[in-house]
């Protein structure tokens, strides 16, 4: 289930609004896994109600304030969101439920909300646009082309198959009869602020995040299907249980026969992540060998250990949000970064900072701003650099 989604079942069930539908889903949902019930109770118990009326009393006080800021949020939504607002706030220093796809934030820092700064400010000379689909493409001959700039149709001919793009951010490659022409290899490569979807020459789908590049042959011969990655990626892997799927990313290979699955790689994040969404797959690297069940996450270093993760966190961004868990304030700064195209300064120690929040990328890089600044950090842009201070 999308964050959206279950965000909005949640603020049913909590206004006893729940439709016979709604509930259905919901149950669907909490039977899948035992987690996602774990989850759920965490969200809805009447104990993290309860630890919302110890809250600051500034955190308290701004709630409606905040809201009444925010005209988007419709009266009728007020009360649920206002709901939620107590359910998260256990922990909070500040707490904001907004419409423009933001749908639950809360920060959480190693010391009091005593030491929390008075009055966050967001400091402008300009605003910065979010991604869009962005690429480009590198064929077998060198020649390179700027997908975005491209319409829509037959690209080229590429060692056995047709490269065609579909629509503004949908590249297929369709192999074509009675073509015997050399395997050529091509590349497709994100910029910042960019995202792009491709249907290899098999059927698989791979979901190119910003920052990103796929390369693969024009027609998979052998007996697997190879392809090589940086960045992050998400593959929906077409069935052969004939030949194999291998997702080279470093020293790593994630192999599978026809899955779904996520891989983070970026270069300037601590681990290297590979997650199951549905089927099986094996993860590898020269040391260790493991295989993966949906839900659990491969961190891959000269080990490889296992986790169970929520899955709907680390795939939010295919679907068009940021969702964060406890995530430092760093980490959250890198993915802004890659996404809004954007260079990040500090100034003092923001290291204590953590966040939690579901909103989507659609946003202007100041609606975030002005949401991350509630926690008590200052922001001030100028043209593509932000620079952060406690």
């Amino acid at each position: 289930m999308d964050p959206k989604r279950l965000t909005d079942l949640t603020i049913q069930y909590l206004n006893h609004e729940l439709s016979p539908e709604g509930a259905a889903e919901l149950n669907e949902w909490l039977d899948k896994d035992p987690s996602n019930r774990e989850r759920f109770g965490k969200r809805t118990s009447e104990e993290n109600i309860i630890r919302s009326y110890i809250a600051s009393e500034e955190a308290r006080a701004a709630k409606p304030a905040m809201l009444e800021e925010m005209p988007w949020v419709k009266e009728k939504e007020r009360t649920g969101l206002l709901r939620l607002i107590k359910l998260f706030a256990f922990k909070a220093a500040a707490v904001v439920i907004v419409g423009c796809g933001i749908l639950v934030y809360w920060w959480s820092r190693s010391h009091s909300n005593e030491n929390m700064p008075k009055t966050p400010t967001v400091a402008s000379s300009t605003d910065v646009a979010p991604g869009t689909d962005r690429a480009t493409l590198t064929l077998g001959n060198g020649k390179v082309v700027v997908l975005d700039e491209t319409g829509n149709g037959k690209i080229a001919d590429q060692g056995g198959s047709t490269v065609s793009k579909h629509d503004s951010g949908s590249l297929v490659y369709q192999n074509a009869a009675n073509i015997d022409e050399p395997v050529q290899y091509n590349k497709i490569v994100t910029p910042a602020g960019g995202k792009f979807t491709i249907s290899l020459p098999d059927g698989t789908v791979v979901y190119l995040n910003a920052m990103s590049s796929v390369r693969f042959p024009t027609v998979f011969t052998g007996k697997a299907r190879e392809v090589w990655m940086t960045g992050e990626a998400y593959f929906e892997v077409a069935k052969n249980a004939g030949r194999q799927f291998m997702v080279h990313v470093g020293d790593a290979t994630i192999t599978d026969i026809g899955t779904e699955f996520n891989v983070m790689a970026y270069g300037d994040e601590p681990e290297l992540q590979a997650t199951l969404v549905e089927g099986a797959a094996a993860v590898s690297n020269p040391a260790t060998r493991v295989l993966l069940k949906p839900g659990l996450q491969a961190t891959i270093g000269k080990e490889i250990q296992v986790n169970k993760v929520p899955v709907e966190t680390v795939i939010a961004w295919k679907e068009g949000y940021f969702e964060f868990d406890n995530a430092d304030i760093k980490t959250v700064m890198r993915a802004l970064a890659r996404w809004y195209n954007i260079q990040i300064n500090y100034e003092g120690d923001v290291g204590a900072v953590r966040a939690s929040f579901s909103l989507s990328r659609v946003n202007k890089l100041s609606v975030l701003l002005k949401v991350l600044a509630a926690g008590g950090l200052h922001f001030t842009m100028d043209k593509n650099t932000i620079t952060v201070k406690p």
